[in-house]
Protein backbone atom coordinates (compact mmCIF):
# COMPACT_ATOMS: atom_id res chain seq x y z
CA UNK A 1 0.00 0.00 0.00
CA UNK A 2 1.57 3.18 -1.17
CA UNK A 3 0.05 6.82 -0.29
CA UNK A 4 1.32 10.00 -2.46
CA UNK A 5 5.31 9.85 -2.44
CA UNK A 6 7.53 13.02 -3.81
CA UNK A 7 8.63 12.67 -7.09
CA UNK A 8 12.08 10.76 -5.69
CA UNK A 9 10.62 8.32 -3.86
CA UNK A 10 8.29 7.30 -7.39
CA UNK A 11 11.64 6.91 -8.93
CA UNK A 12 12.88 4.92 -5.88
CA UNK A 13 9.90 2.27 -5.99
CA UNK A 14 10.22 1.98 -9.88
CA UNK A 15 14.16 0.96 -9.56
CA UNK A 16 12.88 -1.50 -6.77
CA UNK A 17 9.92 -2.56 -8.75
CA UNK A 18 11.51 -2.30 -12.44
CA UNK A 19 12.90 -6.45 -12.62
CA UNK A 20 9.52 -7.70 -11.21
CA UNK A 21 7.52 -5.59 -13.59
CA UNK A 22 9.75 -6.58 -16.53
CA UNK A 23 9.42 -10.22 -16.10
CA UNK A 24 6.62 -12.09 -17.87
CA UNK A 25 5.91 -14.11 -15.12
CA UNK A 26 4.96 -12.09 -12.76
CA UNK A 27 1.34 -10.30 -12.88
CA UNK A 28 0.36 -7.29 -11.09
CA UNK A 29 -3.04 -5.46 -10.03
CA UNK A 30 -2.93 -2.13 -9.48
CA UNK A 31 -6.18 -0.29 -7.96
CA UNK A 32 -6.33 3.21 -7.17
CA UNK A 33 -9.00 5.84 -5.60
CA UNK A 34 -7.64 9.23 -8.40
CA UNK A 35 -10.28 11.24 -6.64
CA UNK A 36 -11.58 11.77 -3.27
CA UNK A 37 -14.07 14.25 -3.62
CA UNK A 38 -16.27 16.47 -0.95
CA UNK A 39 -16.20 18.57 1.65
CA UNK A 40 -14.80 15.61 4.10
CA UNK A 41 -11.77 15.19 2.00
CA UNK A 42 -11.24 19.51 1.75
CA UNK A 43 -11.62 19.09 -2.45
CA UNK A 44 -14.48 20.54 -4.24
CA UNK A 45 -12.93 20.74 -7.97
CA UNK A 46 -15.77 21.40 -10.22
CA UNK A 47 -14.89 22.18 -14.38
CA UNK A 48 -18.02 23.24 -15.39
CA UNK A 49 -17.18 22.43 -18.61
CA UNK A 50 -17.51 19.02 -18.15
CA UNK A 51 -21.23 19.36 -17.03
CA UNK A 52 -22.54 18.03 -13.70
CA UNK A 53 -20.04 17.42 -10.54
CA UNK A 54 -19.90 13.58 -10.93
CA UNK A 55 -18.55 14.12 -15.20
CA UNK A 56 -16.19 16.43 -13.87
CA UNK A 57 -15.00 14.18 -11.41
CA UNK A 58 -14.98 11.11 -14.52
CA UNK A 59 -12.86 13.90 -16.16
CA UNK A 60 -10.22 14.26 -13.75
CA UNK A 61 -9.95 10.63 -13.44
CA UNK A 62 -9.74 10.02 -16.90
CA UNK A 63 -6.55 12.63 -17.44
CA UNK A 64 -4.68 10.89 -14.47
CA UNK A 65 -5.38 7.50 -16.21
CA UNK A 66 -4.13 9.13 -19.40
CA UNK A 67 -0.80 10.47 -17.84
CA UNK A 68 -0.39 7.11 -15.95
CA UNK A 69 -0.70 5.00 -19.79
CA UNK A 70 2.05 7.95 -21.52
CA UNK A 71 4.41 6.44 -18.70
CA UNK A 72 5.80 10.70 -18.21
CA UNK A 73 5.72 10.33 -14.52
CA UNK A 74 6.66 14.01 -14.92
CA UNK A 75 3.53 14.74 -16.83
CA UNK A 76 1.80 12.74 -13.81
CA UNK A 77 3.10 14.69 -11.27
CA UNK A 78 2.39 17.78 -13.17
CA UNK A 79 -1.43 16.36 -13.15
CA UNK A 80 -1.28 16.16 -9.38
CA UNK A 81 0.20 19.69 -9.22
CA UNK A 82 -2.75 21.10 -11.15
CA UNK A 83 -5.24 19.56 -9.24
CA UNK A 84 -3.89 19.47 -5.87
Amino acid sequence: LVGALTPSSEAEYGALLAPYLADDANFFVVSSDFCHWGRRFNYTFHDPCHGAIHRSIEALDRQGMDEIESGDPRGFTRYLTRFE
